[in-house]
């Protein structure tokens, strides 16, 4: 077949054949060449291959004009893979140098449109940020839900946070339910967290202390920090469960090492009361400082006492106060009556 004579789709594939090696000798030279022939007849895919050899100097020598000619010829064809390809050049300003966050929406809005799922989860955060776009909440539930329905979690689990807060859309539990489940069904942990919580709450479906600690589970098994939190809570007061100190230890510890505030106090208290552990009031007041340093009032008044004390911790009451008032500046009720009689005491 003559190649001048033949349609431009068949000169691509000739040329893919070649490229690839599909029932002929693999022959980069000769699929250049058939592109080329098809790109003179602006088809798109062989546009776009063109601009990826000139890009890379395959077969051909590196030529970034060349290649940008090439990628914008072949985006304005209507090429999806172009379109996000020059969205993303745009965006980043590499590899031709210029960086246009308009000119980058606008090309990612193109191969949106045609269903490409990076384009449409990439619009969906600019849109929520106000990245290089004017921020807007309609704007990021369109390509959330284009997302959400060709099957990407985390869409799924955002439309879900949109559905229960009411953000872009009239709050719906119902639908944040289900689309907590569409993700929690694809094993994306904080799906399964969010669909536990919705169980645990009752919103959007009946309470049910089962079926939370039972997705729970499922995010602590891939160290969600607030499942596991909530998982030692359970195990602690016996929620659903026989309570069991030593497992509420292991999943407060679990969370304390993520950072988590809450179980670094409760942490210390188990170790303060010996619950679950062998009594150890410096490790208590360890986790109640890395607790306090992170704001937490209770910890903080915590804290503030061991010093006073002297427990786990050399006796202050320089840092007891310091503590204590940063405790009863977040209105700890505690903390107050703490200084109140610290300073009735001096004052008598």
């Amino acid at each position: 077949m003559d190649p001048e004579l033949a349609s431009p789709d068949e000169v691509y594939e000739m040329g893919e054949a070649y490229f690839f090696g599909k029932n002929v000798g693999q022959d980069l030279s000769k699929a250049l060449g058939l592109w080329h022939i098809a790109a003179r007849k602006d088809h798109a895919g062989a546009l776009f291959r063109l601009s990826q050899a000139y890009r890379m100097g395959a077969g051909v020598s590196l030529d970034l004009l060349e290649s940008f000619d090439c990628l914008f010829k072949a985006a304005q064809g209507g090429l999806a893979e172009a379109q996000l390809t020059l969205a993303e050049a745009y965006g980043s300003g590499q590899p031709y140098g210029e960086k246009n966050a308009a000119k980058s929406i606008k090309w990612y809005a193109k191969a949106a449109d045609q269903g490409v799922l990076d384009a449409q989860i990439t619009l969906a955060n600019s849109y929520y940020t106000g990245d290089g776009v004017e921020k807007s909440l309609s704007q990021a539930v369109k390509y959330t839900l284009l997302a959400a329905k060709q099957g990407h979690p985390q869409a799924q689990h955002n439309m879900g946070s949109f559905y229960y807060k009411g953000d872009g859309v009239e709050r719906d539990l119902s639908q944040a339910f289900k689309y907590y489940r569409l993700a929690a069904e694809q094993d994306f942990r904080e799906a399964q967290f969010s669909l536990g919580q919705a169980y645990f709450d009752g919103e959007g479906v009946e309470k049910d202390l089962g079926q939370a600690l039972k997705y729970w589970r499922l995010a602590a098994d891939q160290d969600h920090p607030l499942a596991e939190y909530n998982i030692g809570a359970f195990y602690y007061n016996g929620l659903g469960l026989e309570r069991d100190l030593g497992q509420a230890f292991k999943y407060w510890r679990l969370a304390a090492d993520q950072g988590v505030p809450e179980a670094q106090l409760c942490l210390g208290k188990l170790y303060a009361k010996g619950e679950g552990v062998e009594r150890d009031p410096v490790q208590a007041a360890t986790n109640w400082r890395l607790a306090a340093d992170q704001g937490h009032p209770q910890a903080q008044f915590y804290l503030g006492q061991a010093y006073f004390d002297g427990e786990g911790i050399e006796k202050d009451l320089g840092q007891a106060v310091k503590y204590w008032r940063l405790a009863a500046a977040q209105g700890h009720a505690q903390a107050l009556i703490r200084l109140r009689e610290m300073e009735d005491s001096q004052g008598g």
